[in-house]
């Protein structure tokens, strides 16, 4: 039992060079490729929706009438805004507004 607990010590620590043995090739690692601004470019909203409108299925494709929901459906340019820029500040203070005078009319109420 003695032996079956007994530590082998090394001198040094093997490295791969003292093999001798050729290079191996399976460690190498290819050059990535590389990335031009076509593959990474973003699509727009309205390239999406351009595209979308010719992959819509039809109807006796899918043995449903989507008549009444494309009926709903409105176009990008119906439907496009203009940023504006938006001020916290101001907002919060709107809202604050708001609940004062819900909390008079609700103070009003309940003194009436």
């Amino acid at each position: 039992m003695e032996a079956a607990n007994e530590v082998e010590f090394i001198d040094s620590i093997p490295t791969l060079d003292d093999d001798n043995e050729p290079e191996d090739l399976t460690f190498k690692v290819a050059e990535p490729t590389k990335v031009t601004a076509d593959h990474n470019r973003m699509i727009s909203l309205g390239e999406l929706n351009h595209a979308k409108a010719f992959v819509l299925p039809k109807s006796s494709d899918i043995g449903m009438d989507l008549s009444i929901l494309m009926s709903g459906l409105s176009i990008q340019n119906q439907i496009a805004e203009l940023d504006e820029p938006w001020d916290t500040e101001g907002l919060l203070r709107e809202i604050q507004d708001e609940l004062q005078l819900e909390r008079d009319k609700q103070e009003d109420a309940a003194s009436a």
